[in-house]
């Protein structure tokens, strides 16, 4: 009679101990999980940031533009760092030249000075107002549109009328600055994973 009491202690025993451990596993994987998840946001956040919706909302509004490419054209030009300046002397979020600056002003007859470059309304503003200049300037067509914001208007028009890079002058089926060409290819690649992650922010 002892040793079936005993046997019955410890089958509960080990059942106690087989969905202690069931608990621990399931714990264990809902952490690994939740840990990859966090992890994930983290890379998404530093591979793909956002920043400055309300700026970018608006004068994609004001200018007809797509937002999620105006966030990939960011992304690309300056990581969404405000102060940012290249070795050329372009500032700012969407990366514009002082003199093409102080242009955009005269178009939108606005004030201008040098600093408000580094103003994310301001640079944003001037920045959606070129990108919609260079889509008018070429059909609408994005990837000429980019290549122009990258390289000017007047080299893209060159590469048009140039039958080693367009059969038809009017869509370009090679970009010969290597620069220009892997900033085309960098932002329709953006373009895809901020229209995955960041859609709902951008509407």
């Amino acid at each position: 009679m002892k040793n079936v009491k005993n046997e019955k202690n410890d089958r509960i025993k080990r059942k106690i101990n087989y969905t202690n451990m069931t608990v621990a596993i399931i714990a264990l994987v809902v952490l690994l999980v939740s840990g990859a998840f966090v992890g994930q946001q983290m890379y998404i956040k530093s591979k793909y940031p956002l920043e400055y919706t309300e700026e970018i909302l608006k004068y994609s509004k004001e200018f007809d533009l797509d937002p999620v490419l105006v966030a990939s054209v960011i992304c690309k030009e300056s990581k969404y760092r405000l102060k940012a300046k290249s070795g050329a002397g372009a500032r700012g979020l969407m990366q514009i030249m002082p003199d093409t600056g102080e242009w955009i002003a005269g178009q939108l007859k606005t004030d201008y000075k040098l600093d408000d470059l580094y103003v994310a309304d301001v640079n944003i503003r001037f920045g959606c107002w070129y990108l919609k200049y260079c889509l008018r300037k070429f059909n609408g067509q994005v990837n000429e549109a980019l290549a122009a914001y990258n390289a000017g208007p007047a080299n893209v028009n060159e590469w048009l009328a140039d039958s080693r890079y367009s059969s038809n002058k009017k869509t370009l089926e090679q970009i010969p600055f290597a620069e220009t060409k892997n900033y085309v290819e960098t932002i329709n690649a953006y373009y895809g994973k901020y229209k995955k992650y960041h859609s709902k922010d951008l509407i």
